[in-house]
């Protein structure tokens, strides 16, 4: 489970995941096919984060929320 306690002080979105969530991100971005940029990336943990600090997530609930919110479009 994940929750905001896990979160690491930093400047990027991305750099505030937990290293195991950073990686399912870029596995999720990859299989998706898009680029894995750097904003991507960000705008991934950013939805990431929202939903941690509504409640805490499990680990497998981390596609369902990239699958909701991220845009199908490239960004």
């Amino acid at each position: 489970m994940i929750t905001s306690a896990d979160l690491r002080p930093a400047a990027r979105a991305f750099q505030r995941l937990p290293w195991k969530v950073q990686m399912f991100v870029v596995f999720y971005l990859r299989a998706n096919r898009y680029a894995c940029t750097e904003e991507e990336r960000d705008l991934a943990a950013e939805l990431v984060e929202e939903r941690i600090a509504e409640h805490p997530v499990e680990h497998r609930d981390l596609t369902a929320i990239l699958d909701r919110r991220f845009p199908r479009e490239r960004l």
